[in-house]
């Protein structure tokens, strides 16, 4: 069950009482002796899991040490750990979406190992995958649990795919990747599920090298080669971690599973694990910069990290522990030990612009209340905020509400039935009424209850405050200073501050990236006190805080407080540029059937939008979300008014990375046609047979004579 509550969604676990079954199956292609095998394993029917752990036992007569484990989601989103004791595995891993064995035919876990020279062509052996101690739910909070399972494993054949490098990370156009293996001939074709090659060029028969046309990143993207004898290999690639560094970090630590998200910056307290794991996704080398205290005194280092290497930053004792940079990177934090509840915790801690909270935060941490929290002002008219209530299927409930101070909410359902098939429209609306309250807080808890035995009741506390005045502001989501090495000062930038009410006092207080609440020596405030309206003047000065700077000023007024981040780069002489960036999105519609908006996020600042289409019909358009540190970019294309056909557009943008600006481009195209006419579903009848306990699979397949397809299926039964 999801709610979506204003600017919050909140992920509920309803789940069932009794675990369900999670069918699974294992596939381990034939490999030649000396070669390297890959185990998947995928789910027999599309599954949106958000969390869970395998074990996994390898046939030390035919396996080496595993390599590598990857866990794939459909979002990029997966992150985990993998602890190895020689042929034994453990792993465990989360993704928030619930994207992994989202997407049919893409594994949800890979295990990569080498098949011992010594193992005769024809041998056979075994794999052992069970569950493990973390429970398994999806992303609407059921829970599961897998079968265990054995596959067969035959050595032979005589085309195989040992690696592909890079495997992973965003690889730009013309970027080259090398597959090693063996059996390449010269008239070996290669492909990759989803992305363009410009070239295919046969090395030697250990060897081929692709040349991308457009950029891509590999993960999880299924590599072919095949030869015309019928042989054949396949290859799920992931981003090797390189090494890991310092060496004597790795002991007794897990290998990462990380996800193909990134970060500019990452955090780590005392309590939180042994360290921060990271990750250059890039083809060039990053430096990192790491801030801890050593007692009340800050300390800095800087570190390098190559192409695809991993490097764990412990962490410092009872402090915590920043590590940023200006390149993206990927970050996790490991579990602190192998056994154990430890081992299901995957938090990563990234900077992000801190939103409006309603009271002044505890001394020394600047984060949001721990209750969402409602503002609205005395006097004023009711607040009301709608919820959505999603299930995979159209179950009824009913709303109760618990207010403290008097009956100042109501609710109001119209269905009150979940909806099971996106995009859905709220149900519910909740009506918070301050007429008759005096300024102060007030707590409430909203319950919603399933008419379904084997769904737990949802509740949601928030809190409701009644303030004289507001205080916002019109500040960017980062105030950013690009520092050359010749200027010794600069600023200000401004910042206006306004109240609901005029005359709203209010204090302005810098803290430190480690958190304060010390004075900052290299950003300035002012004035640091007042009365709304005002603006608010903010310096840096990069000879007190260098090579780069990040921090937070917090304007805390009688009822709220706004958050206002200041990043400043020191850059020396010159500017590195960043690089453009493009991307594709495709829309299929009919005149009745409008495909969704898509997205592209970006950890950057999106300043300008524009939308540009071929026929200059304006289909197509674009809007600015921003989520914590990241830009979305919704992108929506309406068919109304258009002829059957293939039509292309583009939306243009500029955004901005650490001062820096460039530019962007979405390649689109929205395929129209008229009541689905036109559209071929193959086979247009389904019948399907099958002995009792046993599966059967039948693959289904859309084309469409006005252009590219995308296609959503949903099956129903009696």
């Amino acid at each position: 069950m999801i709610w979506q509550l204003a600017a919050w969604t909140v992920c509920l676990s309803a789940a069932p009482l009794v675990p369900l079954p999670l069918p699974v199956e294992i596939s381990i292609p034939s490999v030649p002796p000396g070669a390297t095998a890959q185990i998947r394993l995928t789910f027999t029917s599309p599954r949106q899991i958000a969390s869970g752990s395998f074990l996994i036992d390898l046939d030390p007569a035919i396996f080496g040490p595993p390599s590598a484990v990857d866990v794939y989601s459909a979002n990029g989103d997966q992150v985990g750990s993998a602890w190895f004791t020689d042929n034994h595995v453990s792993v465990t891993f989360a993704s928030a979406s619930g994207g992994v064995g989202r997407l049919p035919g893409l594994p949800a876990l890979v295990v990569t190992v080498p098949v011992l020279a010594t193992v005769p062509v024809g041998a056979t052996g075994s794999v052992r995958i069970a569950p493990g101690l973390v429970p398994w739910r999806d992303v609407l909070g059921y829970h599961f649990l897998p079968a265990a399972v054995t596959g067969a494993f035959k050595a032979g054949g005589a085309l195989s795919i040992d690696s592909v490098t890079p495997g992973g990370g965003l690889l730009p156009a013309g970027a080259k990747v090398r597959l090693t293996g063996r059996g390449f001939l010269t008239i070996t074709e290669v492909s990759v599920d989803g992305v363009a090659l410009h070239s295919v060029t046969y090395l030697d028969p250990r060897a081929m090298e692709l040349t991308l046309a457009a950029p891509a990143d590999l993960t999880g993207l299924r590599v072919r080669a095949r030869n015309s004898n019928s042989a054949a290999a396949e290859f799920y690639p992931a981003l090797a971690r390189g090494k890991y560094s310092p060496p004597s970090s790795s002991r007794g630590l897990p290998q990462p599973i990380f996800s193909q998200q990134t970060v500019i910056a990452a955090m780590i307290g005392p309590g939180d694990g042994p360290g921060i794991a990271l990750q250059n996704p890039t083809l060039e080398t990053m430096d990192i910069t790491q801030r801890w205290y050593q007692g009340t005194t800050p300390q800095m280092g800087t570190f390098s990290l190559g192409p695809g290497e991993t490097y764990f930053v412990e962490v410092r004792r009872q402090t915590s522990t920043t590590v940023q940079s200006q390149v993206p990177f990927r970050a996790m934090i490991p579990p602190a030990t192998a056994t154990g509840s430890d081992r299901s915790r995957f938090d990563v801690s990234w900077y992000q612009p801190a939103k409006p909270v309603c009271a002044p935060p505890p001394r020394g941490a600047p984060t949001i209340t721990d209750l969402p929290c409602w503002l609205a002002v005395t006097g004023a008219g009711p607040v009301t905020t709608p919820v959505t209530v999603q299930w995979r299927r159209p179950v009824p409930f009913s709303v109760s509400l618990t207010t403290e101070g008097g009956n100042w909410l109501t609710a109001r359902t119209d269905p009150a039935v979940a909806c099971n098939t996106p995009p859905c429209k709220p149900q519910i609306s909740l009506i918070a009424d301050p007429d008759n309250l005096g300024p102060g807080d007030y707590n409430a808890t909203v319950t919603v209850t399933a008419d379904d035995p084997s769904l737990l009741p949802e509740s949601f506390p928030f809190r409701f405050r009644v303030a004289t005045s507001i205080l916002s502001s019109d500040a960017p989501p980062y105030v950013w200073f690009d520092i050359n090495e010749s200027i010794y000062s600069r600023g200000p930038a401004l910042v206006r501050i306004t109240g609901i009410a005029p005359g709203t006092p209010f204090t302005a207080k810098v803290w430190d990236w480690e958190g304060g609440p010390k004075p900052s020596e290299y950003i300035t405030v002012t004035p640091a006190e007042g009365i709304t309206p005002a603006t608010l003047g903010i310096y840096v000065n990069p000879l007190q805080y260098q090579p780069a700077g990040l921090g937070f000023i917090d304007v805390f007024g009688p009822a709220n407080t706004v958050t206002i981040p200041v990043n400043m780069v020191y850059r020396g002489a010159e500017a590195r540029p960043i690089p453009p960036m493009a991307s594709a999105m495709t829309f299929w519609a009919t005149s009745s059937v409008v495909s969704k908006p898509q997205s592209l996020f970006v950890s950057a600042v999106i300043e300008k939008v524009e939308t540009v289409t071929q026929n200059g019909t304006q289909w197509l358009s674009a809007r600015v979300e921003v989520y914590g540190n990241q830009a979305g970019l919704v992108v929506k294309a309406e068919p109304s008014g258009l002829a059957p056909g293939a039509y292309t557009g583009t939306v243009n943008f500029v955004f901005s990375v650490r001062g820096q600006t460039a530019m962007g481009h979405i390649d689109v195209t929205l395929v129209v046609a008229e009541n689905a006419e036109g559209l071929t579903i193959e086979p247009a009848e389904l019948r399907l047979s099958t002995p009792s306990g046993s599966d059967t699979k039948t693959k289904i397949t859309a084309s469409s004579v006005y252009g590219p397809v995308t296609m959503e299926a949903e099956a129903l039964t009696e």
